[in-house]
Order: C-alpha cells, then sequence, then structure tokens
C-alpha cells in the first residue's frame, strides 16, 4: 500500500495556536537595529511580529504589536551579538523589553443578559421613612 503525504505534515506536525497579543516596547534599542528584519528577530524569541512603529519620538525606544503564547515567556532583556566572521572579538547589545499591553487574541464583547419573559419582578420594598 502506497500513501502520499504532504511534504511539510509528517508524524512530528502539530497545529500551533496563540493566545496572547500585545503591546511591546523594546527600550535601549540602538538604531542600527530599528530595521523589520532586526525587530522580527528579536520578538521570535517569545512570539510573532504583528506591527511595530518605525518613526518613535525617543530615539532608542521601539514599540510593537505580537502575538505570543505566554507572557512570562517574554524575556526581561534580549542580547544582540554581532561576531566577526574570523576569530576575534565581537560586540554585544543589550535593551530591556516590556509587556505594556496584552489580551487573548480571541476576546470577544461579552453578550448581555436578556430579560426574562413573562411577569416582571416586583420592585424592592421601600425602607420605612
Amino acid at each position: 500500500m502506497v500513501r502520499f503525504r504532504n511534504h511539510d505534515r509528517g508524524s512530528n506536525w502539530r497545529a500551533a495556536y496563540v493566545d496572547r497579543v500585545g503591546w511591546i516596547m523594546f527600550l535601549g534599542c540602538p538604531l542600527d537595529f530599528h530595521t523589520t528584519s532586526y525587530i522580527s528577530r528579536g520578538v521570535g524569541l517569545f512570539g510573532w511580529l504583528d506591527y511595530w512603529q518605525e518613526v518613535d519620538v525617543i530615539p532608542d525606544k521601539v514599540m510593537m504589536r505580537a502575538f505570543f503564547d505566554d507572557v512570562d515567556q517574554v524575556p526581561r532583556r534580549i542580547v544582540f551579538k554581532q561576531i566577526p566572521t574570523q576569530r576575534g572579538q565581537g560586540e554585544s547589545w543589550t535593551f530591556c523589553v516590556f509587556v505594556l499591553y496584552n489580551d487573548f487574541v480571541d476576546t470577544q464583547a461579552q453578550d448581555e443578559d436578556l430579560p426574562t419573559l413573562g411577569a416582571p419582578p416586583p420592585p424592592p420594598e421601600q425602607p420605612p421613612h
């Protein structure tokens, strides 16, 4: 018997869902790293980048909207390293990460309680004056 499978859906494939969406701030991020490539790499450590604000009044701050599984998995700081191709001393930059707001991805407005059908309930008794 011959079975055909998609090349990317082997026995180790599972569906993955993200639970939360939120606003993340990188503070102290050097201007050279204010590119979609670097920001995506930083967010890729804990989630998926949806949008980032390319221009900000504060030069070393980057605001972004990201999807992630758990707030506890968002690191407090990220280190970017540049290692030269030949042996020698490289450079690294460390900056802080803050979760400013987060919520469940599928949050919807709560349904309002519908009034019951039939006669309205009696009004509450008034205390004597």
